[in-house]
């Protein structure tokens, strides 16, 4: 069962530190500790070894699936983002708008998840 409230207060301090490029370095681990934490509870849900690569991640509850597959786009997506070499530019803005629409998807999941 996925602890829904964890993820959405995680989603949040996401976006507090969203407000521009200047923040890339908060955003990049505060964006990693949500993915990692939805991740291992599907893993453990679905009684998958952690060591299962993230962009391949499947959860055995089928109300769980979209959420899973929606992790593995924003773990590609943020890819860019978490590359700690990368110009803080426009490039990192778009990123930033693509990865941020996902994220407003995901809330929209896991908000429905909860009232499961």
């Amino acid at each position: 069962m996925l602890n829904t409230e964890v993820a959405l207060r995680r989603l949040q301090q996401v976006r507090e530190v969203a407000s521009g490029p200047h923040s890339a370095y908060l955003l990049r681990t505060r964006l990693n500790r949500l993915l990692l934490s939805l991740q291992r509870q599907i893993a453990k849900d679905s009684t998958i070894p952690n060591a299962v690569p993230v962009v391949d991640l499947v959860a055995s509850d089928a109300d769980v699936q979209p959420i899973a597959e929606l992790c593995n786009e924003i773990v590609t997506e943020s890819a860019y983002l978490s590359r700690r070499s990368e110009a803080l530019d426009e490039r990192w803005e778009s990123s930033w708008a693509r990865l941020s629409a996902q994220l407003e998807r995901l809330e929209v999941m896991l908000e429905a998840s909860r009232t499961r």
